[in-house]
């Protein structure tokens, strides 16, 4: 209900006249953790399973829960629609399963190609298992490709600031810094970016990702095919660096061309601040393949919403007024000194603790309690 909430529908009349369900699950236990009853009752009235649950963990290394969701957590989805004898499968893979590539199609890739990190993997393994085992009962497998999805077309609403997002993050946080720090001035700020200027990071808007899901689930003769939901014609680096840039008051970020990541030993401040925000979603962000969308095109009725400044704007404005949350809290809380802080717990030491061996133990329960011993910039 909140998810709907957040998009203008208001989930109430669909709950109260039975046109919608929501049902607790577990994609992490056979037969999705349901109990007998409700997976009988389910097993009764199942037409299609449209699988989008997924992790976003762009780990370059193995992470369990990242296996446990996108592989043996679909692989669970459809041994239930199996089950449920349904014959209409949906799955949200991504853009990306390609690795890394200059073109991608919309076929299967039957050997794996050169993976960017684990999560690529997780999710090129997903796609295999679930048409081997489409075949295996007779199903129909549609398999749906988002690029890197970004807010509402119109308003930059969306519900989870990852992916670029964090590269707004970034840029708000170097500001912040400058002003407190005093040591350059906002509009010299010494950032090195490790990319092309012209290279295009495939942003889609949300609302048109789901508009033209809707057209190919709605027609036939789509079923079974593999479709690119990405953007023709994304806005380059340069286009998004001068966006933010005025919408921060800042600059002094330059692109030295694609190559390995600055070592940290060899960065300033500013850089170490800024890369540690990024994290492993540089790959998505500072580059990106062509996408083919032919088949795509086929289906739906008009390609995505086109870029421009007020959209990139909107995206930006949008999550800064949001205060980085899903939900806004208190606004007090937002404001201050202590943006640094919320980045670093937010962002940064999610993913550093998956790193961490402790993290592995699954029966593990502690209080930890941090103590910020110094402020400056954070």
């Amino acid at each position: 209900a909140e998810a709907l909430e957040a998009w203008g529908c208001p989930a109430d009349s669909f709950l109260e006249s039975g046109q919608l369900a929501a049902i607790r699950g577990d994609l992490c236990q056979p037969r999705l953790g349901l109990n007998t009853a409700v997976a009988q009752r389910l097993g009764e009235m199942v037409g299609s399973v449209i699988h989008a649950a997924g992790s976003t963990v762009f780990s370059t290394q193995t992470d369990a829960n990242l296996v446990r969701t996108n592989v043996d957590g679909t692989r669970h989805v459809f041994e239930f629609a199996a089950a449920c004898e349904c014959k209409d499968w949906h799955l949200f893979s991504t853009a990306y399963v390609g690795g890394r590539c200059d073109r991608a199609e919309e076929v299967l890739l039957e050997a794996p190609p050169s993976f960017r990190n684990e999560y690529e993997w997780t999710k090129w393994t997903a796609e295999h298992e679930t048409r081997s085992a489409a075949v295996r009962c007779g199903a129909s497998l549609t398999t749906y490709r988002p690029s890197v999805i970004v807010g509402h077309s119109e308003t930059g609403a969306i519900t989870r600031f990852s992916g670029i997002y964090r590269v707004f993050r970034a840029v708000a946080l170097l500001a912040r810094a400058a002003e407190q720090r005093g040591d350059y001035d906002r509009h010299s700020i010494p950032l090195r970016i490790p990319a092309n200027e012209n290279a295009r990071p495939n942003l889609v808007f949300v609302d048109d990702v789901a508009r033209e899901f809707a057209e190919l689930f709605d027609q036939p003769t789509a079923r079974g095919g593999i479709f690119h939901l990405t953007h023709p014609d994304p806005p380059t680096n340069g286009e998004i660096q001068e966006a933010l840039e005025q919408y921060y008051d800042i600059g002094g970020g330059r692109f030295v061309g694609a190559q390995p990541p600055i070592q940290k030993s060899q960065r300033t401040a500013y850089e170490d601040l800024f890369f540690d925000v990024v994290l492993d979603t540089e790959p998505y962000i500072l580059e990106s393949p062509i996408f083919d969308r032919a088949q795509t095109d086929l289906f739906v009725s008009r390609l995505p919403t086109s870029w421009n400044d007020e959209r990139l704007r909107h995206q930006i404005h949008f999550a800064e007024s949001s205060g980085w949350r899903r939900k806004a809290r208190n606004r007090k809380e937002m404001e201050g000194g202590d943006g640094a802080y919320a980045a670093y717990f937010e962002l940064f030491m999610p993913e550093s603790h998956r790193r961490f061996r402790l993290s592995r133990f699954p029966t593990l329960n502690l209080n930890v309690r941090y103590v910020i011993g110094r402020t400056g910039d954070g």
